[in-house]
């Protein structure tokens, strides 16, 4: 019978913080990971509740752990980290009775929880914390998957935006399990897909699996088993597998296609191994990733594919924590008859999440072979292959304008080119909004033309967005996601600059119809 027990309130570095006796104990790289990441993010003090009913642990106890002879409890720690040094149980007293300055000390210092486990070995469960900060704005960290989490203690709302993470356990969960989990929190996802617990994951993957293969302990699961779990969870996967000999990636398709995803919301299950002996796989959920940088000697007259220069993917996992920073790279391989270049992950801690008194955790490098999104049903048109007609079609614009400018003496322009996926709504209302920065009467216009003069656009959209090396926009192509990747249906093309307007309007109408759709005058 579990028994009540008072919240406790201490400093983040004494000896009651559970995840400094779970650093102490275990010597584990995830709990000197979260250590060094929550040290960094400034966590003076905690809020631990001693008992809390985690509904993944719950369901994983109803799976599997309620059968052990050892009698595993089904109560768990939730600890609460704070900034503010003034938090304690007086101050908590005060947000309890409406103070309003007690109740914005917690919420603005508020950086994230911990769910700890009654498992020895794998005790950090479901775990959300604030991103570090952003040491480099100028060259954005694209974070879109995360999403808004609300933890209430004794109806005290505290709210975090990141992306749950967790530790697996190898009972009910392995890597691609949690790797799932993780995806489905996006923020992609709306309010009409409830999130599903490891075990159900689990249980979905195996519904369809040969006769005589385990569900539980759970040890790794398949491809084919991770692309069933997704479909039985309500979700389509759309994978991509590597380009190069042994379906390894080459960082040009690897960075686009990771990129394109993360972008528009998705994360990303990344399957490969660690080393040339494919018996040693490993996957993990790709959550974010830096923006690259124009660089200042883009030949005149080019196309600049702006995704394949990315160097920076944020990474959860499981068997290290939350937002590790991964370098992309490539390296040049012999194996077998094949001599090529194959993209690498290695995990890269940043200089100042660094800390001379922790080990150092830079320890993983991966090789990555395929990537499996969830998306929505009706985004029917794959990344890989969207991204490849987006380069055809800035390869011809880029042409057209640049012959256009030469007959007329001026000098020549380069396209900077990237894709992405949206919704309809979101382009409507937040991403327009972005980039017209406060022009409202053209802002207001741009939307009146999309919803009056397009025919009925899909819920999601396909863009391909054109702009300048200085990022100045160009022009957005909307594509229809409800058609095959052969049709390639486009609804419409919103043009920003005059200049490359009156280019456009010297195609044959037919023909730009059918390339670009209809126009839409953004300037």
């Amino acid at each position: 019978m579990n028994k009540p027990s008072e919240l406790l309130f201490a400093a983040f570095e004494s000896a009651e913080n559970p995840l400094i006796q779970a650093k102490s104990t275990l010597e584990s790289a995830q709990s000197h990971y979260l250590f060094k990441y929550l040290k960094y993010l400034g966590a003076n003090n905690i809020l631990v509740e001693n008992n809390y009913f985690d509904r993944d642990f719950l369901s994983e106890v109803s799976a599997v752990y309620c059968k052990s002879a050892k009698g595993y409890p089904n109560v768990c720690k939730r600890v609460h980290f704070f900034s503010s040094e003034e938090i304690n149980r007086e101050l908590f007293l005060k947000a309890l009775a409406d103070g309003k300055d007690a109740m914005n000390t917690f919420k603005n210092s508020y950086l994230g929880f911990i769910v700890i486990r009654p498992i020895t070995n794998s005790p950090f469960g479901r775990t959300v914390l604030k991103w570090y900060p952003d040491k480099t704005p100028d060259v954005p960290r694209v974070t879109k998957p995360s999403r808004r989490y609300v933890s209430t203690v004794a109806g005290l709302e505290l709210s975090v935006i990141g992306l749950a993470w967790q530790q697996q356990d190898s009972g009910v969960a392995a890597c691609a399990t949690i790797g799932i989990w993780s995806m489905l929190h996006s923020s992609a996802f709306d309010a009409r897909h409830s999130i599903p617990t490891t075990s159900i994951i689990t249980e979905a993957a195996h519904s369809n699996s040969m006769v005589g293969h385990r569900t539980y302990p759970s040890y790794s699961l398949t491809y084919p088993q991770i692309q069933h779990a997704i479909k039985q969870l309500g979700f389509s996967p759309s994978v991509t597998q590597g380009d190069q000999p042994y379906q390894f990636f080459s960082k040009r398709r690897f960075a686009n296609i990771c990129a394109a995803y993360i972008r528009s919301g998705y994360p990303l299950m990344i399957g490969g191994v660690h080393g040339d002996d494919v018996t040693v796989g490993h996957a993990v959920c790709a959550v974010g990733f830096r923006e690259s940088t124009i660089e200042d000697n883009v030949e005149l007259g080019s196309v600049y594919l702006q995704d394949e220069q990315v160097e920076y993917l944020y990474i959860h996992d499981d068997n290290v924590g939350p937002n590790v920073r991964f370098k992309l790279e490539e390296e040049e391989i012999e194996l077998g008859d094949h001599k090529f270049n194959r993209c690498v992950m290695r995990m890269e801690t940043p200089d100042y999440l660094a800390n001379g008194e922790e080990p150092n955790l830079d320890i993983t490098s991966i090789y990555p072979k395929a990537v499996i999104a969830a998306v929505h049903d009706d985004l029917m048109i794959s990344a890989d292959r969207f991204f490849e007609h987006g380069i055809n079609l800035t390869n011809q614009l880029c042409g057209m304008l640049n012959t256009y400018l030469e007959q007329v003496k001026l000098d020549k322009k380069s396209f900077a080119f990237s894709s992405r996926f949206l919704m309809l709504k979101e382009y409507l209302k937040d991403e327009l909004t972005r980039q017209l920065n406060g022009r409202k009467d053209l802002l207001a216009s741009i939307r009146i033309q999309l919803q009056e003069n397009i025919a009925p656009m899909s819920l999601h959209l396909a863009i391909l967005r054109i702009a300048l090396p200085d990022s100045s926009l160009l022009l957005d192509v909307i594509f229809d996601t409800t058609d095959t990747d052969k049709n390639k249906s486009v609804f419409c093309h919103v043009i920003y600059d005059e200049e490359l307007a009156n280019v456009l309007d010297l195609i044959e109408p037919s023909v730009r119809l059918e390339s670009l759709g209809d126009k839409i005058i953004a300037y």
